[in-house]
């Protein structure tokens, strides 16, 4: 890690460290295009918005305490209590900012792994602490004497990092790993088909990959103070590293016989990144690429067991920082001349990241916890699955406005509505085809029920005069039966037959027959308007009505009206020739139990008005006074057998 040397006022170093200060701000663009690019598109807007937050947050942080609780003098050796900068001397505040922006490193990591699920002012705290609280006062422990000034703890042990394996990447990895644990997994991350959420832009996320690699340069170069001498050897060990990792991932995809994955060989490099942090001014190249390898198998692994624990990384943060980040503290033992110096250097290096296990993941973890208790860090179901972009800085996407607008139609699926699109764009593509499938949908909708309407008219209306058949009739009738005995309303039904019809049609012939049935069935139907009440052909120039609802005397009225009407039009169809109309009226009592039987009482009826000369209305003779139809049956008057052949004629 840079030292501070204020005793020759060569600018060099000053200059080189603030140039490196500009190559680790780049990670801040690394980190945004690898993070938005592996999560959804919904919330690649908020994960974003995150990234210019914890940068402003730790800014803010480090600037007001953080640098003194890093760097500032302590008597007790835990954390500093100096808060002052050093003034405005350039070597001071070169070191300042090239610590701010690793601390802001350390902070910004720790949003991808909650991506997708945690709120924003959750993040805010959880930045806050990382960079005021947890990041400088673990690195005064490793770094507190690069300054001048006394060293800390761990340092006096001889514990070693020298561009922060241990305090910039595990310190986050730990906490990013407690934040995961107390959140829980995201809805779907470990579906039953063993599928995952997958990326919305790996292209961007490659891109970010890269700009993490540029970045990391001066985050690994930066740290060599003055000893300009050995950058080059830095920036070989660093891009060897990488490569190292991400080949070992891309062949172990091809030993599992899958194909190379894309996530995993980018982060595979970032691990071999993190590995080579510790000790890249130290070792050999050949040794960095080990060590990069090395890391790249241990992420596969560690990625794969947090899948298997059900512990969901949204970017793998976890596996990439904290795993390469202990590797790469373990590494340090390369460094060693013999060994028993390698062992000695292998047991301090263990001690540091246990020390750092139990103070960031638990001290993590307890402070989480309570102020997830007060305060819960993780956004609603509804909101997570809305997404983040909208949910909580109500900036939508087009592919939310294409979601939003199919919703609309799921709730209304019989409004062809087109979806809004915008033409200029590839999802406007997509909803101007989504359209086109809309508008043939519903076209084959219509068409459908428009045959539907017909198959139903052909089963349940005749065929000639349009108003319903004997099928529907019988079963609507059943229906209205079922109705009135449960509400024991009155139900009627009015049976009517053309009289002289037959003579009608042998003399005019059978189209004019057909004319005159339509003419009374459109008469019938003018005149039984109200709803329930329907006509059917009961057959021949025989029509029923039924009367939901209505009782005799309504009926009988309704019955004199049809006539009438039926009388009109018939004289208008038929001039010099009568065809009338009789009919016979029925109502449900208790003595009828079927509706065949409330039909058949309507046919007495009519044998009724038949009888007594046609061309008029009778009622069921069950309707007759009692004692008049007593002394009839008593006199033998009962009804006749009828001759319907010629009763009807």
């Amino acid at each position: 890690m840079v030292q501070i040397d204020r005793a020759d006022g060569d600018l060099v170093p000053v200059l080189w460290l603030l140039f490196c200060v500009v190559l680790v701000l780049f990670m801040q663009v690394g980190f945004a295009c690898l993070e938005s690019g592996q999560v959804r598109t919904k919330n690649s807007i908020s994960v974003a918005t995150k990234k210019i937050a914890d940068f402003c947050v730790s800014t803010v942080c480090f600037w007001g305490w953080g640098f003194a609780f890093l760097f500032g003098s302590s008597e007790v050796g835990l954390f500093g209590g100096d808060l002052s900068h050093g003034g405005e001397h350039p070597e001071r505040l070169a070191f300042f900012l090239f610590h701010l922006v690793f601390c802001s490193t350390a902070a910004t990591l720790i949003g991808g792994a909650v991506a997708e699920r945690m709120r924003f002012y959750g993040y805010i705290v959880v930045a806050a602490l990382t960079s005021g609280l947890i990041y400088p006062v673990f690195g005064n422990w490793v770094w507190a004497g690069l300054d001048g000034g006394s060293p800390g703890w761990l340092a006096v042990l001889g514990f070693q990092d020298a561009a922060g394996a241990t305090v910039v990447h595990s310190v986050g990895g730990w906490i990013a790993l407690a934040a995961c644990l107390i959140m829980g997994p995201r809805v779907g991350s470990f579906s039953r088909d063993g599928g995952h959420i997958r990326g919305s832009n790996l292209p961007l996320s490659a891109i970010g990959t890269f700009l993490l690699m540029i970045g990391w340069l001066g985050f690994n170069a930066g740290s060599l103070g003055s000893q300009l001498e050995l950058v080059p050897l830095v920036f070989t060990n660093t891009l060897l590293a990488a490569a190292g990792g991400g080949l070992a991932t891309i062949v172990l995809a091809i030993l599992r016989k899958r194909g190379p994955c894309a996530v995993g060989s980018m982060n595979g490099m970032l691990t071999g990144l993190v590995s080579v942090t510790a000790c890249c001014p130290s070792i050999t190249p050949a040794q960095a690429f080990l060590i990069g390898e090395v890391g790249g198998v241990l992420y596969v692994v560690t990625s794969r067991t947090l899948r298997r624990l059900r512990v969901d990384d949204a970017v793998d943060a976890v596996a990439v920082h904290l795993t390469g980040g202990i590797w790469g503290t373990l590494a340090v033992a390369f460094t060693a001349g013999s060994l028993a110096q390698a062992w000695s250097i292998l047991q301090v290096q263990a001690l540091g990241a246990a020390i750092c296990c139990l103070a960031c993941f638990g001290g993590a973890f307890v402070l989480l916890s309570l102020i997830d208790r007060v305060y819960p860090l993780r956004i609603s179901a509804r909101n997570e699955w809305i997404g983040l972009n909208v949910a909580e800085h109500g900036a939508k996407t087009e592919l939310f406005d294409l979601v939003q607008s199919m919703e609309e139609q799921l709730e209304n699926p019989q409004a062809p509505h087109p979806v809004r699109v915008d033409p200029h764009t590839d999802l406007g593509v997509v909803g101007l085809q989504y359209n086109r499938v809309l508008s043939s949908f519903h076209r084959e909708l219509r068409r459908r029920q428009e045959a539907e309407s017909r198959l139903r008219d052909l089963a349940e209306r005749d065929g000639l005069t349009g108003v319903f058949n004997r099928r529907y009739l019988d079963n609507a009738l059943e229906r209205e039966w079922r109705r009135t005995l449960r509400r024991d309303d009155p139900l009627s039904v009015v049976l009517i037959d053309l009289d002289h019809f037959k003579a009608f049609n042998d003399e005019h012939g059978h189209a004019e027959g057909d004319e005159l049935l339509i003419r009374v069935a459109g008469a019938l139907t003018d005149t039984v308007q109200r709803a329930g009440d329907f006509v059917a052909r009961y057959g021949g120039e025989e029509f029923a009505v039924v009367l939901p609802g209505t009782d005799v005397e309504s009926a009988r009225e309704v019955a004199e009206r049809i006539r009438r009407a039926v009388a009109a039009e018939t004289a208008r169809a038929a001039p010099g020739r009568a065809v009338t109309l009789s009919a016979g009226v029925a109502m449900r009592t208790d003595d009828i139990e079927t509706p065949d039987e409330l039909l058949r009482a309507a046919d007495r009826a009519l044998y009724r008005a038949k009888e007594k000369g046609r061309n008029r209305v009778c009622v069921d003779p069950a309707w007759l006074p009692r004692s008049r139809a007593s002394r009839s049956r008593r006199a033998g008057n009962e009804d006749p057998p009828r001759d319907r052949a010629n009763m009807r004629a």
